[in-house]
């Protein structure tokens, strides 16, 4: 029988001996009663050396060593512990030949397209692996529909949202708002839109977007504010030339030139209101949209109500606006009103004479010019050559005559 024994003051432990042999190490104080052996006897479990009967009795001789079948040699290593791991490593190698049928029985079946990757249902939660992308680079393998598929609420699909100088990503819900609220900012609807920008700064996290659509509504604001601020001038007759170039700007960048037709529209039709001056400042808006019709309704309404004009500019100018709506004489008739009062004007006979001359009356055109160039001389005469107004009687002995420099 082979025995081992671990030594008590260092916990070395040694074997294997045979059983003679340990009865003679007892015997010669080798062994200590207090040391721990192990053999088959012990049922391989480590017993102190004095309980081991006989062992260290002398008056029982060693018995005869134990008919044991022959042990292969081995190392020293190899038979230490060789009969506790026996049982580990059975388990270990049946563990590994049973996981690799296991895989390749499952990889055959996959492949062979028996089973499929696993796929929710009813109540079970669906795996947390990212879902593949729409759009894959390389063709899947086909797998077959489930039965009966459980319908899962697809996400807020992002939308590109335009807000003005900048494009924003936001979610389905929040895309909905905004773009109605664009299309308030688009329309001039100033309530709707402030209302809407209000419902969507409380509900939203989208700083950004609120803070540029905020000024976007901001700036609607101030414009509709000054457009009617500039009506305003209008109506009363105090809208100044740069006033009216600015309000015609704003129509016309809207495509909105009829609506401010229209307005002026309604307010010629409202004489007990109209003054020389609200009929002037209407007569120069019309005049920059080139709308004729409604220029000489307002300059013949200017015409019925002013008295006298502020000075020669004015009476100037609105003969001219006459010219370009077409009706030339009526601005010469016009100019007309202040002669009757200082004759000798050089500059209003020579606007007169070139209105007569576009209107076709050459003679009371060049009657006209003859007083211009008498009171204003070389300057007259200078001018009225430089004047295409002239062109028809440019070739007459006469015009030619009174323009000759000296």
């Amino acid at each position: 029988m082979e025995w081992y024994y671990k030594d008590k003051t260092d916990g070395s432990r040694h074997g294997v001996v045979e059983q003679p042999d340990l009865f003679e190490m007892a015997r010669k104080g080798e062994l200590k009663p207090g040391d721990l052996v192990c053999s088959e006897q012990t049922g391989t479990r480590w017993v102190t050396a004095s309980t081991i009967q006989g062992l260290f009795d002398k008056s029982v001789e060693a018995p005869p060593p134990a008919k044991t079948a022959p042990v292969p040699k081995s190392s020293k290593s190899e038979r230490t512990g060789k009969g506790m791991n026996k049982t580990l490593v059975n388990a270990a190698v049946w563990g590994t030949i049973v996981v690799c049928v296991g895989a390749a029985l499952f990889y055959y079946l996959k492949s062979s397209g028996t089973i499929d990757t696993f796929t929710p249902s009813g109540d079970v939660q669906p795996p947390t692996t990212p879902a593949p992308s729409p759009t894959p680079t390389s063709k899947p393998t086909p797998t077959p529909a489930p039965e009966t598929p459980t319908a899962v609420a697809p996400a807020p699909v992002p939308q590109e949202v335009t807000t003005g100088n900048t494009d924003v990503n936001v979610p389905s819900p929040m895309a909905a708002t905004i773009e109605q609220l664009n299309k308030c900012i688009a329309n001039e609807e100033s309530e709707k839109a402030s209302k809407l920008l209000t419902d969507l700064a409380m509900s939203s996290e989208e700083t950004a977007v609120v803070r540029e659509l905020s000024k976007r509504v901001s700036l609607m604001k101030q414009t509709l504010l000054r457009v009617k601020q500039l009506q305003v001038s209008l109506l009363k007759g105090e809208l100044t030339p740069a006033g009216i170039k600015e309000l015609a700007a704003y129509y016309e960048s809207r495509k909105r030139t009829p609506d401010l037709l229209r307005l002026t529209a309604g307010m010629l039709s409202n004489t007990d209101a109209l003054t020389s001056e609200t009929s002037l400042g209407i007569a120069r808006l019309c005049a920059v949209l080139k709308e004729r019709d409604q220029t000489k309704t307002a300059l013949a309404t200017y015409v019925s109500t002013v008295q006298i004009a502020k000075n020669v500019k004015e009476y100037i100018e609105v003969a001219r606006m006459f010219n370009t709506a077409n009706d030339p004489l009526h601005g010469a008739a016009f100019l007309q009103k202040y002669l009757d009062r200082e004759a000798t004007n050089s500059t209003v006979l020579l606007e007169f004479a070139a209105l007569k001359c576009v209107g076709g009356d050459s003679d009371a055109a060049l009657e006209a010019l003859r007083k211009a160039v008498k009171y204003g001389y070389e300057d007259a005469k200078e001018k009225a050559r430089d004047d295409d107004r002239f062109a028809p009687i440019k070739e007459k002995r006469a015009f030619k005559k009174l323009t000759s420099p000296k």
